[in-house]
């Protein structure tokens, strides 16, 4: 599962990350929003997995936590309260994030995966020379950015650039994910790039609990 932040307005009416994280950015409320989010998803992970499930979760760094020196010896604590194996959490950073704070982000990934947790770069391929920063940082997991299966279903983009991408991320040994897949069309076509992981409208919008049926998907 990948967690997702809404907030809501007093009508009901959800607000989306980019438009209130902006102004979380500007009154440096940044890294306490992640934490909070981090410990209410290892809550619900201990809990699910408490149930006999082998769940795992992806959790989104904001471009402030990856500066955030403390936030390892923080989650090494809250692991601990929660009874909770750290390999069940993923953490996600922005591609554009990581660009910009490359020695912040080499030093975090690092100290995730000895904690025991694996990280994953978001929004990958949208960067200049998006595969040189993959040697620097400790990342099993690459999600391509949006675009390329947006285009892909729009019939706007061969899937040549998409399947170049994803085997040469195979050839570094990552996991792949490609997100917004909404429909059954590009499926094949995924299928024959070999992608690990695909998310989407297609298989379940989001929803407040995690009660997907994985047996019955293939």
């Amino acid at each position: 599962y990948e967690v997702l932040l809404r907030m809501q307005e007093l009508d009901g009416e959800d607000l989306t990350p980019a438009e209130f994280f902006g102004v979380a950015e500007q009154m440096g409320a940044m890294v306490r929003i992640d934490r909070w989010v981090i410990l209410e998803s290892i809550k619900m992970l201990a809990e699910h997995r408490g149930k006999g499930h082998s769940t795992r979760m992806i959790i989104h760094l904001s471009e402030s936590t990856i500066r955030d020196k403390s936030l390892v010896p923080w989650l090494s604590v809250a692991f601990k309260a929660a009874k909770l194996t750290p390999y069940g959490l993923i953490f996600q950073l922005n591609e554009v994030d990581v660009n910009s704070n490359l020695n912040h982000a080499k030093e975090l990934t690092f100290a995730l995966q000895a904690l025991g947790c694996d990280v994953c770069i978001n929004h990958f391929g949208c960067v200049l020379h998006p595969f040189a920063v993959l040697s620097h940082l400790a990342a099993n997991f690459v999600k391509v950015d949006g675009s390329f299966t947006q285009e892909l279903q729009s019939g706007h983009s061969e899937p040549k650039a998409l399947s170049d991408l994803v085997g040469q991320l195979h050839q570094l040994e990552k996991i792949t994910i490609v997100p917004f897949v909404e429909n059954a069309s590009v499926l094949s076509k995924l299928w024959q790039s070999g992608v690990h992981f695909i998310q989407g409208y297609y298989l379940q919008g989001p929803a407040e609990k995690m009660d997907f049926n994985f047996d019955t998907e293939n």
